[in-house]
Formats: C-alpha cells, sequence, structure tokens
C-alpha cells in the first residue's frame, strides 16, 4: 500500500514544535563556529578573540553569549588535507532567529574580514529558555 502526504502536511509537521513548559519562552539557540586558525601557520590570539568580542559581538548581541574553547576539523580543498584547528563556538539565545539575521550576518561578515576566514559555521535550533 502506498501512502502519500502533501509536502506541505509534511513542512507543517516536521516545523511545530511541542509548547514550552510554563515559565519558558520559545526561540532559537544560534551555535556560531570561529576556527581561529590563519593561513594554516598563524592563529587568531587570545587578545584579538577578545577584541572581537568587545567590539563586535557585545554590540550585535548585547543581551549576552556564552563562548567557549573548542578544536575543530574541516577538510580544505585548497591544501587537499583536513584541518584541525582552535575554534570558539558561541552560543546566543534569540527569541526569533529571522530577527537576528542581520545582526548575525554582520559578525560572521566582521569575522571573517579581520582575520581573513572562508567561513564561520551556524547552527540554529529550536529551544525553550527563560532568563
Amino acid at each position: 500500500m502506498r501512502v502519500l502526504i502533501p509536502l506541505a502536511a509534511l513542512a507543517l509537521s516536521a516545523c511545530a514544535a511541542p509548547a514550552c513548559p510554563p515559565g519558558l519562552a520559545r526561540g532559537s539557540a544560534l551555535d556560531l563556529y570561529f576556527g581561529r586558525g590563519i593561513d594554516g601557520a598563524r592563529a587568531v590570539s587570545d587578545a584579538q578573540w577578545r577584541g572581537f568580542v568587545e567590539e563586535v559581538l557585545i554590540r550585535e548581541f548585547p543581551d549576552g553569549s556564552t563562548g567557549v574553547d573548542a578544536e575543530g576539523t574541516w577538510f580544505s580543498r585548497r591544501q587537499g588535507r583536513t584541518i584541525v584547528e582552535r575554534s570558539k563556538v558561541v552560543t546566543v539565545i534569540v527569541p526569533d532567529a529571522r530577527a537576528a539575521d542581520e545582526r548575525v550576518a554582520r559578525l560572521i561578515a566582521e569575522y571573517k574580514r579581520r582575520f581573513d576566514q572562508d567561513s564561520v559555521l551556524r547552527v540554529e535550533r529550536s529551544v525553550c529558555f527563560a532568563f
């Protein structure tokens, strides 16, 4: 037996998030992965990272964020090998991810410009939160 489900119904069911418990609001967690390697030989220093946080991240997200140290791997097509580098993962909680798109885009563009990066990974997930 073959069952056909309209695509619109699948999209709605896949996007529908369960209600949040009392006292918590629905929102999004934006995880941004910032590689700290530059040209395979240099790295974004701790002082440079702090400057970026103070001058850019806090300006774009003054309500707060959380950053953690990480080690990331990615495949460089240019070098033909897997790169391992120190990274920072920054999480920002926002009520509406679409409303934060321009701020995230400015943040990413400035990081790429300052530190000669090809990309910054953005992961978005639905969350329940309260401050």
